[in-house]
């Protein structure tokens, strides 16, 4: 074959569906890769790492820098076949520059702020940005308040190891899919390319990483994501501005949402802004005892989820996206909602209240203390079912006119729905401490305005609510409503399930005061402590089920019962004879296992001693109930 014949046939290869994109991931992935050893061994030979740990006396450090060969390879990548913007270019190399002084001196937050602002606005300025509003100055101020927002946000977010190279993967590679649905050859290219460079960075950046992003590649990777999720919102089949905004925010969701509960956070805890602390989404997750690696895989999969959302509105028409809006909020507002309520692990709200001043004091009053933001939600929530209704109504058959004829009457049936829940006491409960006994209570309120909502149809304002859209309307709204305050006890559980374990306690007794320790053992999940199931004496009782856990067999067959669960500790919540805790002491001395004593426990809750660290709200009301009733003492 002469030379022609193969440049023909190469030129044929290239323009194929996805060998573009494909071969340019694969040269970033190459190329971030390849640079990565040199560009480690530069921050080994100039000190230029940070400290694995929190602890100022730690000593494991790992290089920074790592960030650098994945904006090299980006921008290389993207040159070589003419999709590299000057304005993305000149925003990327600041940036870069703008990290590694960071990384070398760790400049001042103000100073670093006022820096990326300049960077931010040249690029702003060099780019023909897409109008997302229709005021040019306002549009353009938007954006770079959006590229500052999400420059930070992934700064952030590069707080354990793997977590920020799979969100940025995760973010890239939903704008590209985007991008590729509507033919954006260009845009789909940039999001194979960053996603390739920072697929070669993530082998050297997982549990245990080897190099750290640094500012180097955070600030940088920030602003290319930023840039690619406003482009991708303009590849959208409804072209509402809604719409738009949209997609770029659950395309970057993690770290996003992260950083606005950590800075609503730090300002009612008058915490400094810019101090690096635990409080980030993922730390929250590693507290309640998970894994480095696994709470990696947990915010990664919240990124494919709110990509995975990302993609799919962007296919939709605008009576579809405007019926799944709600639907979205309803998803991810309780997810959100679970990691405030972990920062009240440690910082009640109620003291926050008492020594506020002040916006912080009317923030916790209308946030907290009255419920605005469950208010808030529960209007997506309410929505949602009275959408939902209709779409299952018509079997999913939507259309601009019908959903016009809807929109009005959402005036009608809001209003009536928050009357039903706010009078059925729906805001007096807490999410946290929610129950399968309030499920009844959910039923009963969820049924009452459904029949609310059609008797009012029928006598009072003309609202589209027949009995088959009251019936479809009302299991939404439980099952909606029942979901969302389940959540907290739903996450929490889950989290457990899978969390490291240093604690497996066999709890010896089926009565009521066996339920009581299980309780205590659920508020001492936080620290790795869990149920490994009952032991009774009572054959009658064996091989049945106490809150999902088995009853597994009788004191003697502790042996046995060792070898199927490996418990690590026994407590003991019966009333038992003096020969069985003798015989239970006598066995456990001969495991080398400790016994515990739920009354000595309770006892020590009750005179208020200090040998029980009670830290969390939930461990706090669990004292209370139990010496309430006086149990074992």
């Amino acid at each position: 074959m002469n030379l022609p014949d193969s440049y023909r046939l190469a030129t044929a290869l290239w323009h194929l569906p996805w060998v573009r994109e494909i071969a340019g991931a694969g040269l970033a992935l190459g190329l971030a890769a390849a640079a990565m050893p040199p560009v480690i061994g530069v921050a080994r030979y100039f000190g230029i790492d940070a400290q694995r740990s929190f602890d100022p006396n730690a000593s494991d450090t790992a290089p920074l820098l790592g960030g650098a060969p994945v904006v090299f390879a980006v921008l290389v990548t993207c040159a070589m076949v003419g999709v590299l913007p000057i304005w993305f270019g000149v925003g990327a190399v600041g940036l870069l520059l703008l990290g590694v002084i960071d990384d070398v001196v760790a400049l001042e937050p103000a100073r670093k702020l006022l820096w990326e602002a300049i960077i931010v606005v040249a690029a702003v300025w060099l780019w023909p940005a897409p109008s997302l509003l229709p005021w040019p100055l306002l549009n353009r101020a938007f954006l770079v308040c959006w590229l500052l927002a999400t420059v930070n946000a992934f700064n952030l977010i590069d707080g354990l190891d793997g977590l920020a190279g799979g969100i940025g993967i995760l973010a890239a590679l939903a704008a590209a899919a985007i991008a590729a649905i509507f033919n954006g050859g260009d845009l789909t290219y940039r999001g194979f390319a960053i996603a390739g460079a920072l697929a070669g960075f993530l082998w050297f950046n997982l549990p245990p990483a080897t190099v750290f992003m640094g500012d180097t590649g955070a600030l940088p990777m920030g602003l290319m994501l930023g840039a690619l999720a406003i482009e991708a919102g303009t590849f959208v089949r409804s072209g509402a501005l809604l719409t738009r905004l949209m997609i770029p925010g659950l395309i970057l969701f993690v770290p996003l949402m992260d950083m606005a509960v950590v800075s609503v956070c730090r300002y009612l805890s008058e915490r400094p802004m810019a101090r690096r602390g635990r409080d980030h989404s993922h730390h929250k997750l590693v507290s309640l005892g998970l894994d480095d690696r696994t709470a990696m895989l947990i915010c990664w999969s919240l990124g494919a989820l709110a990509g995975g959302l990302a993609v799919a509105i962007a296919a939709m028409s605008r009576a579809y996206v405007l019926m799944m809006t709600p639907l979205v909020v309803a998803l991810l507002g309780p997810i959100t909602f679970f990691v405030i309520d972990l920062t009240f692990d440690a910082l009640e709200p109620g003291l926050e209240y008492e020594r506020a001043h002040g916006p912080r004091r009317w923030l916790l009053g209308f946030g907290y203390k009255r419920r605005l933001a469950e208010v808030v939600l529960d209007c997506a929530l309410i929505t949602a079912a009275y959408f939902g209704a209709f779409l299952l109504r018509f079997d999913f058959v939507m259309t601009d006119q019908r959903l016009a004829e809807l929109l009005p009457n959402l005036r009608w049936v809001l209003p009536v729905t928050y009357g039903v829940l706010l009078v059925g006491g729906l805001y007096r409960g807490m999410w946290r401490y929610a129950g399968l006994t309030d499920l009844a209570r959910f039923t009963g309120l969820a049924v009452c305005a459904g029949s609310v909502l059609l008797l009012f149809s029928t006598a009072i304002a003309p609202i589209m609510v027949s009995g088959s859209i009251a019936v479809l309307f009302t299991l939404l709204l439980f099952n909606l409503i029942a979901a969302s305050r389940l959540s907290f006890r739903a996450f929490r559980a889950g989290i457990a399930a899978i969390a490291r374990e240093t604690r497996r306690v066999l709890i010896i007794g089926t009565g009521a005061d066996a339920e009581t320790a299980l309780r205590y053992l659920a508020a001492q999940s936080r620290r790795g402590t869990q149920a490994a199931g009952f032991v009774t004496n009572d054959l009658l009782m064996v091989g049945k089920t106490i809150h999902g856990l088995k009853v597994l067999g009788t004191i003697g067959h502790l042996d046995e019962i060792q070898r199927m669960v490996g418990f690590s500790e026994l407590m003991l919540a019966t009333d038992a004879t003096p020969a069985e805790i003798e015989l239970i002491h006598g066995w456990a001395s001969a495991h080398g296992i400790p016994v515990t004593h739920l009354a000595v426990i309770v006892k020590e809750i009750a005179t208020g001693g200090n040998n029980l660290a009670l830290d969390r709200p939930e461990e706090k009301v669990f004292a209370e109930s139990i010496t309430s009733k006086n149990l074992l003492v």
